[in-house]
Parts: C-alpha cells; structure tokens; sequence
C-alpha cells in the first residue's frame, strides 16, 4: 500500500510541477494588471508541491521503516535528488 501511494504522490507532484511551469509562463506574458492574480497562482501551486513533497516522503519512509528493504538505495536516491536541486 505504501508504494502505490508515493506513486500516486509522485505523479501528483508531476502535475502540479505541469501546472507551476503554465503558470510562471502566464506570469510572463501578463500585464501589471494581471499580475498578481497570476503571481497568486503560482505561490499557491508551490505551496501544493511543498505539501506533496511532504506525503510522500512520509509515505516513502513509512514504507522503508515498514519492509526494512531499501533504506540504503532510498537515501542514495534523496541524495541524488539534492545534488539535482543545486
């Protein structure tokens, strides 16, 4: 069960990463006037990315915790997800 969640989680993230990408492009092309209602939509999608980030990795170590497989490869996995960051 744990697994089928942090998939889920993940390609929720996937769409929210789809929806902040449109959205920054809306912010680039909007006019003053619009700007802050576009702005708005952007930091709110960041927001539900953080959120999601959060379940599953919740999910990602509960699963690890729960089977005791993997913890190794998961770490080498979050570290390499770090390194891609910067």
């Amino acid at each position: 069960m744990g697994l089928g969640k942090v998939k889920q989680y993940a390609s929720k993230l996937d769409q929210e990463i789809g929806s902040l990408r449109r959205d920054l492009s809306d912010l680039r092309k909007s006019t003053p006037e619009d700007a802050p209602q576009k702005l708005a939509d952007a930091l709110e999608t960041m927001g539900k990315l953080f959120w999601l980030q959060i379940k599953m990795g919740m999910y990602t170590a509960l699963t690890a915790a729960a089977t005791g497989v993997g913890v190794d490869k998961s770490t080498k996995i979050l570290q390499r997800m770090e390194k891609q960051k910067r």
